[in-house]
């Protein structure tokens, strides 16, 4: 998996700088709303997780095409608004796992000589394709990451599964018994993700090395992620835990009035 994301770390030199810049600065936009804020958006925050999920899906791994991507957008963001326990409680379960998978995949992978540890200078951007080349070397390069995943976590030994699939049971007991904790950390949780994702295509546009630096210290990063996250749910559980009870409070005295 490593080898995957640093040879891309390389390649992105040669990318349209659009294909950089617009998806980073929205994602990381939207993130900070989700990572805040989105169990206070109502149905918007579980509708905007529905249309990021589904269409990253459609775009990158299932049909991989802008068809796809809109179709699993659309299904995905009804879904989180009709059945939003249940999307709540799948997305978050598929997190989770998937962040297993990249640890397993660390873990059993290796990292390519000279990968920690590069020069901070950056790399001089020259985009030699088109903005439709950008894209498809996007597509390619998920599909080559989720290939390499996969291939770490088939090395993984039976017991080692046990601890995956214990993370993913104690998901969906959260779902059921705590809805509004499970979904305070789907929001927070995807936030992060995104904002992750977004901050590093904007350094890669600028040339950096992020990726690098994440292998390098990806224990430290991760602490880091874990830590937002809990912050984010916890925020959100307090501010809108607040603003729930004030309308409460004003509809009951709405309600005596009348």
């Amino acid at each position: 998996m490593l080898d995957v994301l640093l040879e891309f770390e390389q390649t992105a030199a040669g990318l349209r700088p659009v294909v950089l810049i617009v998806p980073g600065l929205a994602l990381v936009v939207l993130g900070l709303f989700m990572w805040l804020g989105g169990l206070g958006m109502r149905r918007v925050g579980p509708a905007m997780a529905g249309i990021v999920v589904g269409a990253t899906l459609g775009y990158f791994v299932i049909g991989r095409n802008v068809g796809a991507a809109v179709i699993l957008a659309v299904v995905c963001a009804l879904s989180a608004v009709v059945v939003e326990k249940v999307f709540v409680m799948v997305t978050l379960a598929a997190m989770v796992l998937v962040v297993d998978l990249f640890i397993f995949a660390s873990i059993y992978g290796e990292l390519p000589e000279g990968a920690v540890g590069l020069p901070e200078a950056v790399v001089e951007r020259i985009p030699t394709e088109t903005i439709a080349e950008s894209l498809e070397q996007l597509r390619a390069f998920v599909g080559e990451l989720v290939s390499s995943v996969w291939k770490g976590a088939s090395a993984v030994p039976l017991y080692g599964w046990l601890g995956p699939v214990g993370a993913v049971a104690a998901v969906v007991v959260l779902g059921l018994l705590l809805k509004r904790v499970a979904a305070a950390v789907c929001c927070s949780m995807l936030g992060c993700m995104m904002m992750s994702c977004g901050m590093g295509m904007l350094l890669l546009y600028k040339g950096s090395s992020p990726l690098s630096r994440v292998a390098g210290r990806a224990g430290v990063y991760g602490v880091v992620l874990l830590g937002m996250t809990v912050f984010g749910a916890v925020i959100q559980l307090v501010l809108c835990g607040r603003r729930e009870a004030a309308v409460k409070r004003t509809d009951k005295g709405k309600a005596d009035d009348a």
